[in-house]
């Protein structure tokens, strides 16, 4: 789960969450704007080969809240304007050895409009930061820029994290 206080109003901004199996085998969660409205968004990919799975209109607003569940192989991707008020965008079913799960910003077009994320929070497993004997250093991020592709049919090709928790 992931809170944003930072919207997606330019064409193809985006920000999200990616779990990964590995570079080319991965899922990727997020919001994005087509300069019109924003939209929620699920695509799969194997062996680099992108699929859409989620694509659909949501309401603009901050913060925008993107949570991402699983069992078994169904996923979940569901999102909020508080936090506490959740709306399921979609599920499907898709096998993935998860080796991490990280943040993602990213833009496109020509040129591309400037983005910045603003995250709150970012919580893994639903175990806030400090309840789980996990991790609870803040990253240092020191160069990332993010940059995507975006085909005819609106598919935003995968963009360079912005941070990753290594699953163990």
């Amino acid at each position: 789960e992931v809170k944003f206080d930072s919207a997606v109003s330019a064409p193809y901004q985006l920000q999200g969450i990616t779990v990964e199996q590995d570079a080319t085998n991965l899922l990727r969660f997020d919001f994005y704007s087509d300069g019109a409205v924003t939209r929620i968004f699920s695509a799969s990919f194997v062996n680099g080969k992108a699929t859409k799975r989620i694509s659909q209109t949501i309401t603009d607003g901050v913060p925008l809240y993107l949570r991402v569940t699983r069992q078994g192989d169904q996923w979940t991707q569901s999102y909020s304007y508080d936090g506490a008020n959740w709306l399921v965008a979609g599920s499907y079913t898709h096998s993935l050895t998860v080796t991490s799960v990280g943040l993602f910003a990213g833009n496109a077009g020509s040129p591309p409009p400037a983005h910045t994320a603003l995250v709150d929070y970012f919580i893994v497993d639903g175990l806030p930061p400090g309840t789980g004997g996990g991790d609870t250093t803040a990253p240092v991020i020191s160069s990332a820029p993010a940059a995507c592709a975006f085909s005819t049919d609106m598919l935003p090709e995968y963009c360079a994290p912005i941070g990753q928790i290594g699953m163990q």
